[in-house]
């Protein structure tokens, strides 16, 4: 279906640029994934596939597909890692893949510090770090 942009009412319009832009940053933001959650958002993005589609061609059940691909959604649009990765030079590059891993790819903080050889208490040290950069960056006064 074609959209006349003539007949859409200002909000309607919008509506679709906020829409848009939402979908440009999930694409620009989906190479920090695992290749297995960048499928599934590939797929349910790029070609357009319905959650039933994509359970048939994964295996999956549906109710797992749309909750996997609606948890990709939310960490890709977590502003927290990009405020994190535009401020680079306050975080080692171990605090920011271990931001990167609990924020984006949604790993448990156990299994961060079993991949990255730390302590449990490193990796929520960091986490916290990370939270309160960016919370001391929307509310200045504090």
């Amino acid at each position: 279906m074609r959209l006349d942009r003539s007949s859409l009412s200002q909000a309607d319009a919008c509506g679709i640029a906020v829409q848009q832009d939402r979908i440009d940053r999930l694409r620009a933001r989906a190479y920090l994934l695992s290749d297995k959650d960048r499928t599934l958002l590939a797929m349910y993005l790029d070609t357009g596939s319905s959650v039933r589609q994509i359970a048939r061609l994964t295996t999956m059940s549906p109710s797992t597909v749309s909750r996997r691909i609606r948890r990709i959604i939310h960490r890709l649009l977590n502003d927290l890692y990009s405020v994190c990765l535009r401020n680079r030079h306050r975080f080692t590059d171990l605090e920011l893949a271990i931001t990167r891993d609990y924020f984006i790819r949604g790993l448990s903080a156990r299994r961060i510090s079993r991949e990255h050889n730390i302590s449990y208490y490193s990796v929520l040290a960091t986490v916290e770090k990370a939270r309160g950069f960016a919370r001391s960056l929307e509310d200045p006064q504090s």
